[in-house]
């Protein structure tokens, strides 16, 4: 649980920075609280998790410190902390009562905190490094204002309606007016976390050697934020746009770190592999496949061969309905759904 406790502190703290010891440091805003006239501003306080998947917090402007440990209440101090950090009164009642949970299921069975233990002992902590977007990136709203006349912007622009309405409607796009990288030429999609801007892909607007350019920081996928805690599956697929023509999660290829596995079977979500069909499946399944994960095979047209286009074609509701329905838990039949997959499009 102390990672949800230090995502939440971290997503209102600002610049960070990080130590060999654990330490993620930034400015203190407990410092007014505890007896101080102005809050820190030499990034003097800091939080790191401690072994068992505990966490520590210390400021050293005001030397408030406080924690907690799996089995303990959630207390006052911790409350406090983070609602001087601005986290919302609901988050703070959620993370309390996960606290009580925690704590009433090690009561009831002391073998839970052995259990807890070896689960926390791989558990995945991600903070990227927040970085710029290309020289000279601005938003395509800004570019209606000032780029209409240029070619290239306007190329970039109907790429993107190609893509769809929902796409073009609803997704956050940049462009740059340089020939660096040719990105003139591309449609830059930022990669966020925690509303910070991590890193980038730039898709060139129409067909290239090189479709995308991207700075992508290891282990990161893309669109996490649309994981709402009332959603009980996380679908996952390759590409951006198919992320968020689905309300998903990307990989960004066809292949996932150990961390990225990880991560997201913290969530404690259904994880739903959607294959890209025009690979046959891909890597994802077999990946899926090793995790006890599920894998959707909607029933779409053939000259359908990701969710990107499958939303343009049926609309949102619809794509995301198909796989919703067509969702296979078992092994057996995700191998054999692959094989008719591959067959349809002329392998064996």
């Amino acid at each position: 649980m102390s990672n949800i406790v230090i995502q939440k502190l971290l997503e209102n703290v600002g610049p960070t920075k990080h130590t060999q010891q654990g330490w993620t440091s930034f400015d203190g805003k407990c410092c007014i609280h505890n007896g101080d006239r102005r809050n820190d501003t030499r990034k003097r306080a800091g939080v790191r998790m401690t072994e068992g998947d505990g966490f520590v917090y210390h400021c050293f402007n005001c030397h408030f410190t406080t924690g907690w440990i799996p089995g303990s209440r959630l207390g006052n101090k911790v409350k406090n902390l983070l609602s001087w950090f601005n986290v919302p009164d609901d988050d703070i009642k959620k993370i309390k009562f996960k606290a009580y949970q925690m704590k009433a299921a090690m009561d009831s069975d002391p073998k839970t905190i052995v259990e807890y233990n070896k689960q926390s002992e791989s558990h995945v902590f991600f903070n990227f490094k927040e970085i710029s977007l290309p020289d000279q990136s601005k938003s395509l709203e800004d570019c209606f204002e000032t780029e209409t006349n240029d070619k290239n912007f306007i190329k970039v622009v109907e790429y993107l309606l190609t893509r769809g309405d929902y796409l073009a409607q609803y997704g956050e796009y940049y462009w740059a007016n340089t020939n660096e990288h040719s990105l003139k030429h591309r449609l830059i999609i930022p990669f966020k976390w925690n509303n910070k801007i991590v890193g980038w892909t730039a898709r060139y607007a129409g067909d290239h050697k090189f479709k995308y350019m991207s700075e992508i920081p290891p282990d990161y996928l893309f669109n996490t934020e649309s994981i709402k805690p009332d959603n009980n599956v996380i679908l996952v697929c390759e590409g951006p746009f198919d992320a968020l023509a689905i309300n998903g999660v990307a990989t960004l290829g066809d292949k996932m770190s150990a961390k990225q596995i990880q991560w997201l079977k913290q969530q404690n979500k259904k994880i739903v592999i959607v294959p890209d069909r025009e690979k046959q499946g891909g890597k994802l399944v077999d990946i899926a496949i090793d995790n006890n994960w599920s894998v959707s095979f909607p029933e779409w047209d053939s000259n359908i061969k990701d969710c990107a286009q499958a939303s343009k074609e049926y609309g949102v509701l619809y794509t995301v309905w198909s796989l919703l329905n067509n969702i296979v838990d078992n092994v057996t039949s995700i191998r054999t759904k692959r094989t008719k997959l591959r067959s349809k499009d002329g392998r064996r």
